[in-house]
């Protein structure tokens, strides 16, 4: 979970995703737009210094994911299996 605001190439990292534009479009859009996450530059959303953190809403949906995800033994975030 994103405690502190985070930027897209350290999600990706984090989620082992490559290609930013992919991530972008498939992940970090969707999320923006159920107010999961928010930018902290929505001003300057191709900022350089752009930063993502986590809602209100983000907050208690991925805690209750991750709660079902833990009781499996398997995360899937954006396609990928992290353990």
């Amino acid at each position: 979970m994103m405690v502190k605001p985070a930027s897209a190439s350290e999600l990706r990292a984090q989620m082992g995703v490559v290609n930013a534009t992919k991530f972008k479009k498939k992940c970090l859009n969707p999320l923006i737009e159920l107010d999961v996450i928010k930018m902290t530059r929505p001003e300057a959303p191709n900022s350089r210094l752009q930063q993502y953190v986590l809602t209100d809403i983000g907050r208690v949906f991925f805690d209750e994911i991750l709660e079902v995800r833990q009781a499996e033994g398997v995360w899937r975030g954006c396609g990928q299996n992290v353990p």
